[in-house]
């Protein structure tokens, strides 16, 4: 997840959302039926503030616990 978030702030993004709570305003959340679900995907694919929100704050969450992830990226000779 880490690396994947890194990659995410190289290419070019929108801005966050303010706070990880809007993620959940009512407009992103999906109904609780799921019939039609391929056409709403169609239609209402993710904003791009929310798509990479997802990113920028599992980075947040994943910087808060303090790990150095540094020593699990992988490097010459090692294999995961």
């Amino acid at each position: 997840m880490i690396e994947i978030c890194d990659d995410a702030d190289k290419i070019s993004h929108a801005a966050p959302l303010a706070n990880f709570s809007d993620m959940l305003a009512e407009k992103y959340l999906w109904p609780q039926s799921d019939e039609n679900d391929e056409e709403l995907w169609e239609e209402h694919f993710y904003d791009d503030e929310l798509f990479y929100s997802l990113y920028f704050y599992s980075r947040a969450v994943l910087d808060a616990t303090g790990v150095d992830f540094a020593q699990f990226k992988p490097g010459l000779g090692r294999r995961f």
